[in-house]
Protein backbone atom coordinates (compact mmCIF):
# COMPACT_ATOMS: atom_id res chain seq x y z
CA UNK A 1 0.00 0.00 0.00
CA UNK A 2 1.21 3.14 -0.73
CA UNK A 3 0.55 6.16 1.34
CA UNK A 4 1.37 9.76 0.05
CA UNK A 5 0.64 12.55 2.77
CA UNK A 6 2.81 15.47 1.18
CA UNK A 7 -0.05 17.79 1.21
CA UNK A 8 0.57 18.72 -2.42
CA UNK A 9 -2.29 20.51 -3.58
CA UNK A 10 -3.63 20.17 -7.29
CA UNK A 11 -2.94 23.29 -9.60
CA UNK A 12 -6.57 23.76 -10.66
CA UNK A 13 -7.40 24.53 -7.40
CA UNK A 14 -4.94 27.13 -6.77
CA UNK A 15 -5.40 28.53 -10.15
CA UNK A 16 -9.13 28.62 -9.04
CA UNK A 17 -8.73 30.28 -6.28
CA UNK A 18 -5.92 32.83 -7.16
CA UNK A 19 -8.62 34.22 -9.91
CA UNK A 20 -10.89 34.81 -6.92
CA UNK A 21 -9.03 36.42 -4.92
CA UNK A 22 -7.74 38.61 -7.79
CA UNK A 23 -11.19 39.39 -9.20
CA UNK A 24 -13.03 39.90 -5.25
CA UNK A 25 -10.00 42.06 -4.96
CA UNK A 26 -10.70 44.12 -8.19
CA UNK A 27 -14.17 44.75 -7.35
CA UNK A 28 -13.54 45.60 -4.00
CA UNK A 29 -11.40 48.51 -5.02
CA UNK A 30 -13.29 49.83 -7.94
CA UNK A 31 -16.69 50.12 -6.59
CA UNK A 32 -16.89 52.24 -4.45
CA UNK A 33 -15.36 54.66 -6.74
CA UNK A 34 -18.14 54.54 -8.98
CA UNK A 35 -20.55 54.72 -6.14
CA UNK A 36 -19.74 58.10 -4.89
CA UNK A 37 -19.60 61.02 -7.44
CA UNK A 38 -17.45 63.80 -6.21
CA UNK A 39 -15.59 62.17 -3.49
CA UNK A 40 -12.23 64.49 -3.38
CA UNK A 41 -9.21 62.90 -3.15
CA UNK A 42 -7.58 65.94 -1.60
CA UNK A 43 -8.25 67.18 1.90
CA UNK A 44 -7.60 70.55 1.13
CA UNK A 45 -10.52 70.65 -1.48
CA UNK A 46 -12.82 68.85 1.00
CA UNK A 47 -11.60 71.66 3.69
CA UNK A 48 -12.78 74.47 1.58
CA UNK A 49 -16.09 72.84 0.64
CA UNK A 50 -16.63 72.31 4.34
CA UNK A 51 -15.71 75.85 5.34
CA UNK A 52 -17.88 77.28 2.69
CA UNK A 53 -21.00 75.39 3.91
CA UNK A 54 -20.57 76.04 7.39
CA UNK A 55 -20.40 80.05 6.44
CA UNK A 56 -23.42 79.72 4.40
CA UNK A 57 -25.59 77.81 6.98
CA UNK A 58 -24.45 79.59 9.94
CA UNK A 59 -23.61 82.69 9.24
CA UNK A 60 -24.12 83.94 5.26
CA UNK A 61 -27.37 83.06 5.22
CA UNK A 62 -29.15 82.83 8.57
CA UNK A 63 -31.08 85.67 10.64
CA UNK A 64 -30.11 84.87 13.91
CA UNK A 65 -26.47 83.15 14.51
CA UNK A 66 -28.16 81.13 17.54
CA UNK A 67 -30.44 79.22 14.78
CA UNK A 68 -27.67 77.59 12.62
CA UNK A 69 -29.11 75.75 9.56
CA UNK A 70 -32.18 77.84 9.36
CA UNK A 71 -31.87 80.04 6.13
CA UNK A 72 -33.38 83.60 5.83
CA UNK A 73 -35.48 82.75 2.57
CA UNK A 74 -34.59 86.28 1.01
CA UNK A 75 -30.83 85.86 1.85
CA UNK A 76 -31.12 82.20 -0.24
CA UNK A 77 -32.58 83.55 -3.41
CA UNK A 78 -30.13 86.66 -3.05
CA UNK A 79 -27.23 84.66 -2.57
CA UNK A 80 -28.63 81.76 -5.31
CA UNK A 81 -29.64 85.04 -8.16
CA UNK A 82 -27.52 86.93 -7.85
CA UNK A 83 -24.27 86.74 -5.89
CA UNK A 84 -23.88 83.10 -8.01
CA UNK A 85 -24.37 84.96 -11.20
CA UNK A 86 -21.61 84.98 -13.69
CA UNK A 87 -20.58 88.60 -13.20
CA UNK A 88 -20.72 88.01 -9.14
CA UNK A 89 -19.33 84.94 -8.60
CA UNK A 90 -15.76 85.97 -8.13
CA UNK A 91 -17.00 88.74 -5.73
CA UNK A 92 -18.62 85.87 -3.87
CA UNK A 93 -15.55 83.85 -4.09
CA UNK A 94 -13.92 86.61 -2.28
CA UNK A 95 -16.26 87.17 0.47
CA UNK A 96 -15.97 83.25 1.03
CA UNK A 97 -12.51 83.22 0.87
CA UNK A 98 -12.09 80.89 -2.20
CA UNK A 99 -10.05 83.57 -4.06
CA UNK A 100 -5.87 84.96 -2.67
CA UNK A 101 -3.03 86.34 -4.45
CA UNK A 102 -1.81 82.39 -4.49
CA UNK A 103 -4.70 80.12 -5.30
CA UNK A 104 -8.20 80.80 -6.36
CA UNK A 105 -10.90 77.67 -6.39
CA UNK A 106 -14.32 77.65 -8.32
CA UNK A 107 -17.69 77.39 -6.83
CA UNK A 108 -21.35 75.78 -7.20
CA UNK A 109 -23.81 75.19 -5.01
CA UNK A 110 -27.08 73.57 -5.34
CA UNK A 111 -30.42 73.45 -3.76
CA UNK A 112 -32.35 70.44 -3.74
CA UNK A 113 -35.84 70.73 -2.04
CA UNK A 114 -37.48 67.19 -0.18
CA UNK A 115 -39.94 67.52 -2.97
CA UNK A 116 -37.71 66.56 -5.89
CA UNK A 117 -37.09 69.77 -7.38
CA UNK A 118 -33.55 71.42 -7.36
CA UNK A 119 -31.39 74.57 -8.40
CA UNK A 120 -27.96 74.52 -9.30
CA UNK A 121 -26.31 78.16 -9.37
CA UNK A 122 -22.24 78.81 -9.54
CA UNK A 123 -19.50 77.84 -12.00
CA UNK A 124 -20.76 75.49 -14.37
CA UNK A 125 -19.10 71.84 -13.07
CA UNK A 126 -16.19 70.19 -15.17
CA UNK A 127 -16.16 66.38 -16.66
CA UNK A 128 -13.01 65.88 -15.02
CA UNK A 129 -12.06 67.41 -11.89
CA UNK A 130 -11.34 66.72 -8.73
CA UNK A 131 -14.18 68.45 -6.86
CA UNK A 132 -14.99 68.27 -2.96
CA UNK A 133 -18.71 68.54 -2.12
CA UNK A 134 -20.27 68.77 1.06
CA UNK A 135 -23.97 68.87 1.82
CA UNK A 136 -26.08 70.29 4.48
CA UNK A 137 -29.52 69.79 5.39
CA UNK A 138 -31.42 73.53 6.40
CA UNK A 139 -34.46 74.36 6.68
CA UNK A 140 -35.95 77.42 4.90
CA UNK A 141 -37.32 79.90 7.31
CA UNK A 142 -40.59 80.76 5.33
CA UNK A 143 -44.50 80.34 5.84
CA UNK A 144 -43.93 76.88 4.39
CA UNK A 145 -40.61 76.58 6.88
CA UNK A 146 -39.46 73.93 3.62
CA UNK A 147 -36.31 71.45 4.02
CA UNK A 148 -33.53 71.32 1.26
CA UNK A 149 -30.28 69.63 1.17
CA UNK A 150 -27.62 72.55 0.47
CA UNK A 151 -24.69 71.12 -1.43
CA UNK A 152 -21.60 72.88 -1.95
CA UNK A 153 -19.10 72.22 -4.56
CA UNK A 154 -15.69 73.28 -4.50
CA UNK A 155 -12.69 72.60 -6.92
CA UNK A 156 -9.37 73.98 -7.70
Amino acid sequence: MLHDDSGQLSIDYIVGVSIFLITFIYVGAFIPGMLLPFQSTSDELTGMADRVSVALVMDYLVDDPSRPNVVNTTKLYNFLNNELDGSNISGTADKLGLRSSVKSYNLNVSLKYMNGTSRVNGTELPDFANIAQTKRVILINSTSNATAILAVRVWG
